[in-house]
């Protein structure tokens, strides 16, 4: 049981780190166009 329990959190952590990633290269992305735009 606990190793399936284990399993779900590593899945969310990674599920998290991804979405965090996203987050962090759109800011990239878009702190780059913004200062491209100026």
């Amino acid at each position: 049981i606990s190793n399936k329990y284990e399993a779900k959190l590593l899945k969310q952590k990674a599920t998290q780190n991804k979405i965090a990633d996203a987050i962090c290269t759109g800011i990239v992305k878009y702190k780059n166009d913004f200062e491209n735009a100026l």
